[in-house]
C-alpha cells in the first residue's frame, strides 16, 4: 500500500501488569529493564546481532574493540514489518513484583548509556516518582552528547506500594489461568493481521480486564 515504506520495520515492547506479575511481549532490541535492590537486569530478549557478535568475542574470533565497534551490532534479527516475524519473546512465566522495584521499558536508544550508567542513574532517584525518574534518565542521555544518538522513548513503572487486592495469590492465579495468556503463536497471528498494533493491544486490554475482576 506505501511503497515508500517497503523494507521498514518497527521494534515492540509491551510490558503487561497483572496485579503483583510482570508479563512482556517484545519484537527486536527494545530493553525491559527491572531494577530491585540496587540491582539492574534485562528481562527481554534482545533480538538485535549484538548476542551473536559478543559470543564471536568471548570465542576470540574477533577482539573486544571489534565487537563494539562492528558495523552489524544493531541490525536486528526480528521486527513488526508487515511480514512473517521470526522471534518473539513472549514468556509463559512471569516475574513476581516486589514493593520497590522499578521497571523501564525503552526503545534501544536509551542504550547509549551503559548498564552500569542506568543503574547508576536509577539508584540515585529511586525514591522519586516515575516521572522524575524518567527526566533523569532522558537527562542523562543527553548529557552524552553522541553525534549518532537515536530516539528515547521510555516508560517507568514505578511500585511505591501493593495493593491489598493483588495480595489474593490463589484467586489471581486461578484468574490468570482463566485468562488463556497469550503464546507466541497468538501473538504471531495477531500481528498477521492488518491493524497489527491495534490488534495486539486491543488483546492484551481484554486479559487485563478479565485479570482485574478478581
Amino acid at each position: 500500500q506505501n511503497p515508500e515504506a517497503h523494507g521498514l520495520g518497527s521494534t515492540v515492547i509491551v510490558p503487561v501488569c497483572f496485579g503483583d506479575r510482570l508479563y512482556w511481549i517484545s519484537i527486536g532490541d527494545s530493553p525491559l529493564f527491572l531494577f530491585r535492590d540496587g540491582n539492574l537486569v534485562q528481562l527481554n530478549e534482545d533480538h538485535s546481532m549484538s548476542q551473536r557478535i559478543d559470543q564471536m568475542c568471548r570465542d576470540g574470533v574477533i577482539s573486544f574493540d571489534e565487537a563494539k565497534s562492528h558495523p552489524d551490532r544493531n541490525c536486528l534479527m526480528s521486527v513488526l514489518s508487515g511480514q512473517k516475524i521470526s522471534r518473539i519473546d513472549c514468556p509463559k512465566n512471569h516475574i513476581k513484583l516486589q514493593q520497590g522495584d522499578i521497571v523501564v521499558a525503552a526503545s534501544d536508544g536509551l542504550q547509549f548509556l551503559s548498564d552500569e550508567q542506568i543503574r547508576c542513574t536509577l539508584d540515585s532517584v529511586a525514591n522519586q516518582s516515575s516521572a522524575k525518574i524518567s527526566a533523569k534518565l532522558l537527562r542523562e542521555v543527553d548529557k552524552l552528547g553522541h553525534p549518532d544518538q537515536d530516539n528515547v522513548s521510555l516508560c517507568v513503572i514505578k511500585l511505591d506500594q501493593l495493593p491489598s487486592e493483588w495480595a489474593n495469590e490463589a484467586s489471581l492465579h486461578a484468574n490468570l489461568e482463566a485468562s488463556q495468556h497469550p503464546s507466541a503463536e497468538n501473538v504471531q497471528h495477531i500481528f498477521s493481521k492488518k491493524a497489527e498494533r491495534t490488534h495486539i493491544v486491543r488483546a492484551l486490554v481484554k486479559v487485563s480486564r478479565k485479570a482485574r475482576q478478581v
